[in-house]
């Protein structure tokens, strides 16, 4: 007897047919407990919306679960990096300028040797 919402099956035989099968169907009845998950609400623009809905077929709602998983992985991986550093907010702020400040520069040059 095999259960037709899970699978469930008893493979030694002990489920009487008489205790847990509909007599017109023959099927084995599963009691399915599923755990309660939080919802949230989005809001989207309307235009985002409008195209969200011509596109039936994808559910959107897994679409946005694996968005947030992969944030939260990544942000978890950004806390273990920076849990084991010895760099100081000042530092980072440094860093930050002289990246930034060594791009500008490589885009500056770009755009000189573009126009020559």
């Amino acid at each position: 007897m095999i259960c037709h919402v899970c699978q469930h099956s008893d493979p030694r035989g002990r489920l009487s047919p008489s205790q847990f099968v509909h007599p017109s169907e023959s099927l084995i009845m599963c009691a399915h407990i599923i755990e309660s998950v939080p919802n949230i609400t989005l809001t989207v623009p309307p235009e985002l919306h409008r195209k969200m809905k011509a596109r039936p077929e994808i559910k959107w709602s897994e679409v946005v679960r694996r968005l947030l998983a992969e944030r939260i992985r990544d942000l978890e991986r950004m806390d273990a990096l920076t849990r084991r550093s010895m760099l100081t907010l000042e530092d980072v702020g440094a860093l930050d300028r002289l990246i930034k400040e060594g791009l500008r520069r490589r885009f500056e040059a770009a755009r000189r040797s573009s126009r020559a």
